[in-house]
């Protein structure tokens, strides 16, 4: 099936859709920007964890302007500080 009677056949609802020839490129794609968006959470995840739970003092900044962004809990107790604003300051 091609063209106009591919897509008649697609849209009337008679196909799977995710076999078809019209659509499953279509899905493809999805599962796979569905699968890149649940590895980059996981390694966002996994970032977060290293980062909060490092025993060694850590900081986020930004350039150019060297604006501190975050902060872990081993940099407020090494600074002798209880929170991440007193860090900015």
């Amino acid at each position: 099936m091609v063209g106009f009677s591919a897509w008649y056949y697609c849209f009337a609802g008679y196909c799977n859709r995710v076999s078809c020839r019209c659509h499953g490129e279509q899905a493809k794609r999805v599962i796979t920007k569905k699968r890149q968006f649940e590895e980059l959470a996981e390694s966002e995840r996994k970032f977060r964890n290293l980062f909060e739970h490092s025993p060694a003092g850590m900081l986020r900044i930004t350039t150019p302007h060297w604006n501190v962004v975050d902060a872990n809990q081993a940099l407020l107790h090494m600074f002798h500080v209880s929170t991440f604003d007193e860090v900015k300051k």
